[in-house]
């Protein structure tokens, strides 16, 4: 059960980049072009038919702490999210899966 996930987090350690892919254009790069007044405002608003919240919270505390956005650092918080995830339903396994 440890060797699939030690071998995804491996790969995505080995083959993570620092170049924005996709909508990061949009959810990070654009994002950060308006005033921080606007981003207040931005931050809450619709992007096609979800809402970025969280991704964009993550992108203006690593601008406001380090003057850059660094997408490997991004990719591997997205990441361990997913740990977090397993974690809150970790209990709720034997629910669904009796022994």
């Amino acid at each position: 059960m440890i060797f699939p996930i030690i071998a995804y987090f491996s790969l995505v350690f080995i083959y993570a980049k620092n170049i924005p892919y996709y909508d990061d254009y949009d959810v990070f790069l654009h994002y950060l072009r308006f005033s921080p007044s606007e981003r207040v405002y931005y931050a809450f608003a619709q992007h096609n038919e979800h809402r970025l919240l969280f991704s964009r919270l993550i992108g203006e505390v690593m601008y406001q702490l380090f003057g850059t956005i660094n997408f490997k650092h991004i990719v591997y918080i997205g990441n361990a999210a997913l740990i977090f995830i397993f974690l809150i339903h970790n209990p709720l396994l034997p629910l669904y899966y009796p022994m």
